[in-house]
């Protein structure tokens, strides 16, 4: 459904706007949840837990290291092909809710997308700040921890 509205709205970057777009408030129970969390990794407890209800077919996790937080994002079935669109929609989405959340701006460390480059990528650099990496072996954004 996502790639045929790329294709009806001309939008080769349908997903990252679609993501960019998200508001607590159209998030529902899981928004009045997320602005009730007292810290970004409670935001990805609560987020991980409700998402099924939101975001069939994509699960988080992350993974901590002294400095930094990996936020991978699984396609639950892999025999199911997943759009681009769509994990990149929930990539930008969930960049955009932590943006707001932490009530600051930050820089990516590290986007890394398991599907090939599109034709254009500077919109990445635009809304999210960063370059990046396709073809990869996942799908994760890299933050520093202070965040």
């Amino acid at each position: 459904m996502l790639d045929s509205a790329s294709a009806f709205t001309h939008d080769q970057n349908f997903g990252l706007h679609l993501g960019q777009t998200i508001e607590l408030s159209s998030l529902g129970i899981l928004g009045y949840v997320l602005l009730h969390c007292s810290t970004i990794e409670e935001v990805l407890a609560a987020y991980r837990r409700y998402n099924v209800i939101l975001c069939s077919g994509i699960e988080i996790e992350w993974e901590t290291s002294l400095r930094e937080t990996a936020i991978l994002f699984k396609v639950s079935d892999p025999a199911r092909q997943v759009s681009r669109h769509a994990i990149e929609g929930m990539v930008s989405s969930l960049y955009h809710i932590i943006l707001k959340l932490s009530c600051r701006n930050f820089v990516l460390n590290e986007l890394r997308f398991a599907h090939e480059a599109p034709k254009e990528s500077g919109e990445y650099i635009n809304l999210l700040g960063i370059n990046p990496m396709f073809k990869s072996s996942a799908n994760l954004i890299r933050l520093d921890n202070e965040v």
